[in-house]
């Protein structure tokens, strides 16, 4: 440092520089467990590993699985399909370590199906409403999510209004009454509000809203079907109609395809 009066020199000052830290390759600490579930019910796998930066992939029979790649793993209802072994590959830039196998048994439910036709198979009937929703639209590129036949409510790009219900009697004496579907959504809206729906109602049997069950939006669509279970044990010992009914508005086209309709009750 220096001035027109002189200059002084500072004392040295040593810069040490230590290696960055190895990371340590992933150790498993809780492996995924077995489980026994009945079809429709929902399933969790998970697993604890240590390690830095780590990454997962989960696995059925060895194969891997597509957008399973979280510490856990989920199935929202199972079927019967989805029975097998299930394992994770951790892994991060120093090495993997694969899970332990969980087996995954899937028992067929029992009880008493209360909804006839679910599948769509024999056209429309009993199914009162839009029916002409109903039908086989391979030929539009749209398969079923079983079978040929399903639902088509919406895709218009304009506004309106369609339904289908059953009506159906809940006995009093059961413990259980589970309604499960299966629903894609495909939309060509961009916008992130809900403009297009389909909403799952009970009805009376004069038709008033008894309650809504759940509301399905253009915000949830996806490649393929996904399962849905509700809980309908509130309507006990009532005669409702079970009713889909999809709003859509005059922006962009939203549909809503539906198949497999279960209400099974124990």
């Amino acid at each position: 440092v220096s001035n027109p009066a002189g200059t002084v020199v500072s004392s040295a000052a040593q810069l040490t520089v230590n290696p960055a830290d190895t990371p340590s390759a992933p150790v498993i600490t809780s492996q995924p467990q077995n489980q026994t579930v009945t079809t429709g019910q929902s399933v969790s796998f998970a697993v604890v590993a240590s390690g830095s930066n780590l990454r997962y992939q989960w696995r059925k029979n060895g194969a891997n699985l597509a957008n399973a790649s979280n510490a856990n793993f989920a199935i929202a209802a199972a079927s019967l399909n989805d029975a097998g072994s299930y394992s994770v590959l951790v892994s991060n830039d120093a090495g993997s370590v694969a899970s332990s196998e969980a087996v995954l048994t899937v028992n067929a439910a029992t009880g008493t199906e209360l909804i006839n036709n679910g599948g769509f198979e024999n056209g429309s009937s009993p199914w009162q409403g839009s029916t002409a929703t109903v039908g086989d639209f391979s030929s539009y590129g749209h398969a079923a999510y079983k079978g040929k036949q399903m639902a088509w409510f919406g895709g218009y790009g304009k506004t309106a209004t369609e339904n289908l219900y059953q009506q159906i009697t809940i006995p009093t004496s059961v413990s259980s009454a589970q309604l499960r579907f299966y629903l894609r959504i495909a939309t060509a809206e961009t916008a992130s509000t809900a403009r297009d729906k389909l909403v799952v109602q009970i009805l009376s049997s004069s038709g008033t809203v008894l309650g809504t069950a759940a509301t399905y939006s253009n915000l949830q669509a996806s490649a393929g079907y996904q399962p849905y279970s509700l809980d309908l044990s509130a309507y006990k010992g009532k005669t409702v109609r079970v009713n889909f009914k999809m709003t859509e508005d005059a922006q962009n086209q939203t549909s809503f395809f539906l198949d497999e309709v279960s209400l099974m009750v124990q």
